[in-house]
C-alpha cells in the first residue's frame, strides 16, 4: 500500500524550503554603472571579487595635462574612494541578507522505545518548521538596509567631490605659480636688457644712482623669481599626493591658467545653485536616506512586538500493525504545527520603537544643521567667484591696459631724458603688480568654481 502521506510531506518540505530561500536581489545594472563611475570605464576591474588593489596601475598624465586629466588620475588613484566604495558594496550585500526569509528548520527524533499505535509502531519523527514574518516586515527590513546602502553610496560621492575640489585647488595654485614665474622672469629679462643702456648713459654723464637703482631692482626681482622656484616643490607635492605619484617622479608639467570669458553669474543662477545644493549635495542625500532608513526601522520595531508565528509539519514513520488487516496499517501520519512566541516584555519592544524614532529625529536635526552650514559655504564661494570676476574685469579691461600705456610713454620719456629711471621702474612695477593681480583673480575664480561644483554637483556627468 503506497504511503501517499510521505509524498505530501516531501511536497510540503520542498515548498517551505523554496519559500525560505527566496530573497530579493539588487539591480546589477546600478552597481555596474556606479562601479564604472568610481573606477572608470577603463580604470580598474569591476568584477564581483575585487583584487587586493582595485585601482590598477597608475595612469600617466599627458604632456599638456588639463584639469580634467589631473582629476581623472586622482579619482582613479585615491584610496579613500576605493575604501568607501567597498563599504558601499558591503552595505549592498547586507541589504540582500536583511530582505531574506528566516531559515526553515528540520528536526529528526528517534524513539528509543517505539510508540505502539493501532496502525503500527512509530520509530522516527521528522519535523519541518518555517518562521513566518508578518506582512511588510521583510520589506521594512530590506528597505532600511537598502537605504543604508544608498547612504553609503552618497558617502562615496562626497569623497569623489572632495578629491575633485582639492585637485582643482592645487591645480590652480600650480598654474598661478607658473604664470607668476613667467611674468617675473619676463620682467627680470626686461630689466637686464636695460642695464647696458643705463651704463652708457652713466658714462655719458647721467647720475650713478640710476645704475645703482636698476641693479637693486634686478636683485629684488631675481630674488622674487628664486622664491617662486623654491615654492614650486611644495605645491607640486600636494598634487603628487593627490595623484598617488612617487616622490622621485619627474616634475609635473606647468598647467595653463585661463581666464573666464565673461563676468559673474546673476541672482537667478545663484538661486538655482542653492536649489541644487539641497537636491544634489551627497551629504544631504545621505542624511535623507538615513531618515528614511530609521523610519523603516520604526516599522520593523513595531512588528517585532507582535507574536511570532511559526508553521510546520511533523511526519511519523510508522511500521506495519501487529494486528493483521488493521485499517490504515503502516500509514505515516502527518501533524500540522503552529507555534507562537509571546512577547510579554512589552517595554523592550516599545524601547526599540523609541530608539528608532530618536535616531530619525536626530538625523533630521543633523540634516537641517548641515544644510544651513553648506548654504553658508555656498554663499561664500559665490561671493568669492563674483569678487574674482569683478577683479578680472577691472584689471584686464581697465587697469592693465592703462598701466601698459603709461609704461610705454614713460620708457619713451626716459630715453629722451625727460623722466628718470625711477619713474620707469615704478611704472614697470605697476604693470607687474596688475598682471599678478589679474592672474591671481583668475586662479581665485577657478578655485571658487571648483568649490561651487563640489557643493552643487556641477561635476556630475
Amino acid at each position: 500500500m503506497p504511503k501517499t502521506p510521505w509524498r505530501a510531506a516531501v511536497a510540503v518540505a520542498l515548498s517551505a524550503l523554496c519559500v525560505g530561500c527566496a530573497a530579493s536581489r539588487a539591480d546589477p545594472s546600478s552597481l555596474r554603472a556606479r562601479t564604472e563611475r568610481v573606477r572608470g570605464a577603463q580604470g580598474g576591474p569591476s568584477r564581483a571579487d575585487p583584487p587586493d588593489d582595485p585601482r590598477g596601475a597608475a595612469p600617466e598624465l599627458p604632456e599638456a595635462a588639463s584639469l580634467d586629466d589631473y582629476v581623472r588620475v586622482a579619482l582613479l588613484r585615491d584610496p579613500g574612494i576605493q575604501e568607501q566604495f567597498e563599504g558601499y558594496r558591503q552595505a549592498l550585500a547586507a541589504a540582500r541578507i536583511a530582505g531574506g526569509w528566516p531559515d526553515a528548520r528540520v528536526a529528526w527524533a528517534h524513539f528509543v522505545e517505539p510508540i505502539e499505535t493501532r496502525t503500527g509502531p512509530q520509530r522516527n519523527r521528522v519535523s519541518l518548521t518555517q518562521p513566518l514574518p508578518w506582512p511588510g516586515e521583510l520589506d521594512a527590513r530590506s528597505d532600511a538596509a537598502s537605504r543604508d546602502a544608498e547612504a553609503a553610496w552618497w558617502g562615496v560621492e562626497a569623497r569623489r567631490r572632495e578629491v575633485v575640489r582639492r585637485v582643482s585647488e592645487a591645480f590652480f595654485d600650480l598654474a598661478f605659480l607658473a604664470r607668476d614665474r613667467t611674468l617675473t622672469a619676463d620682467t627680470l629679462a626686461l630689466l637686464r636688457s636695460l642695464e647696458p643702456v643705463v651704463q652708457r648713459r652713466v658714462e655719458g654723464g647721467a647720475p650713478q644712482a640710476d645704475l645703482v637703482r636698476l641693479q637693486v631692482e634686478i636683485a629684488v626681482v631675481g630674488d622674487a623669481l628664486a622664491g617662486l622656484d623654491a615654492s614650486r616643490p611644495a605645491v607640486e607635492a600636494r598634487l603628487d599626493a593627490l595623484l598617488d605619484r612617487d616622490r622621485g617622479a619627474a616634475p609635473l608639467p606647468s598647467p595653463e591658467l585661463a581666464l573666464p570669458e565673461s563676468g559673474g553669474e546673476d541672482a537667478t543662477d545663484e538661486q538655482s545653485e542653492r536649489a541644487a545644493l539641497w537636491e544634489r549635495h551627497p551629504e544631504l542625500r545621505a542624511l535623507r536616506e538615513r531618515i528614511a532608513a530609521e523610519r523603516a526601522r520604526e516599522d520593523v520595531a513595531e512588528l517585532a512586538g507582535r507574536p511570532g508565528v511559526t508553521v510546520g509539519v511533523d511526519w511519523f514513520e510508522t511500521g506495519e500493525a501487529r494486528i493483521p488487516g488493521a485499517a490504515g496499517s503502516g500509514d505515516d501520519p502527518l501533524a500540522l504545527v503552529l507555534q507562537l512566541s509571546l512577547p510579554f516584555d512589552r517595554g523592550r519592544y516599545r524601547a526599540g520603537v523609541e530608539a528608532a524614532q530618536h535616531a530619525r529625529v536626530a538625523a533630521a536635526m543633523r540634516l537641517e544643521r548641515r544644510a544651513a552650514e553648506l548654504d553658508v559655504e555656498l554663499r561664500t564661494a559665490q561671493y568669492r567667484r563674483a569678487d574674482a570676476a569683478r577683479r578680472i574685469a577691472l584689471h584686464r579691461d581697465e587697469l592693465l591696459p592703462r598701466a601698459r600705456q603709461a609704461l610705454a610713454l614713460t620708457e619713451t620719456a626716459y630715453r629722451n631724458g625727460v623722466l628718470s629711471l625711477s619713474d620707469w621702474i615704478d611704472r614697470l612695477r605697476a604693470v607687474l603688480s596688475f598682471e599678478e593681480a589679474l592672474w591671481r583673480a583668475g586662479a581665485d575664480h577657478g578655485r571658487a568654481c571648483a568649490a561651487i561644483a563640489a557643493l552643487t554637483g556641477g561635476d556630475e556627468s
